[in-house]
């Protein structure tokens, strides 16, 4: 019998971002940023757990009731090392298929996340991304990799560039098997990420329009 894969998608989140602290708390609508997020996320077919990974430290501490609000996992791990909280959150939860999500993509596609997944699925790639090279808008972004691949980064990064931002190894390793999603249409240079103040107006204009036309 084949065994069935764990499919975990961890979203990194914190509290003090310097351009724009606790900007996921932020109301997009009605809704704060990250559970509008969330929410999307939860929509995606594929994925078994959802884990909100964020620091262990006592700002990021509203994060655990948001978790617990919406019936997800969460993790408290390295502050500056996240490919350490990748990885950890990953073995806690016991995860063979990972998905990377971070906390400034509200607008996120759950269809996008199960496709890149079928992807990883099919044709056993150790990663598969849309943004190496992007043609999606900024804050669609998603990675999918194998536990296999992230504890091979986790043993063999090096750098801090390589702890902070988790798949820098897994992208330059020729090693590694990899495969990027493209869009029909290049959009990548819009964006829907939330980054700073001004970002937050205009996806509040984006999320009202999309109100009006369907369900967000």
């Amino acid at each position: 019998m084949v065994k069935k894969l764990n499919k975990v998608l961890i979203i990194q989140a914190r509290l003090d971002s310097s351009r724009f602290p606790e900007k996921i708390l932020k109301k997009i609508g009605f809704k704060e940023s990250i559970s509008l997020q969330i929410e999307r996320l939860k929509r995606a077919k594929l994925v078994d757990k959802i884990v909100l990974a964020f620091p262990n430290d006592e700002i990021n501490a509203p994060l655990i009731k948001i978790a617990k609000k919406f019936n997800i996992k969460y993790f408290l791990g390295n502050k500056l090392n996240v490919l350490d909280r990748y990885y950890k959150a990953s073995k806690k939860y016991n995860a063979d298929i990972v998905i990377r999500s971070t906390g400034d993509c509200p607008f996120v596609d759950p269809n996008l996340v199960d496709t890149l997944i079928k992807k990883i699925l099919k044709y056993n790639f150790d990663y598969v991304t849309n943004t190496y090279p992007p043609s999606f808008p900024d804050g669609l972004d998603i990675e999918v990799f194998s536990f296999k691949t992230l504890k091979q980064a986790w043993v063999k990064a090096k750098t801090f560039q390589e702890k902070e931002h988790v798949t820098i190894y897994m992208r330059e390793n020729e090693k590694i098997s990899k495969y990027n999603f493209k869009n029909k249409v290049n959009y990548s240079n819009y964006r829907l990420t939330l980054d700073e103040p001004e970002d937050l107006i205009v996806l509040n204009k984006i999320y009202k329009k999309i109100k009006r036309c369907r369900k967000i």
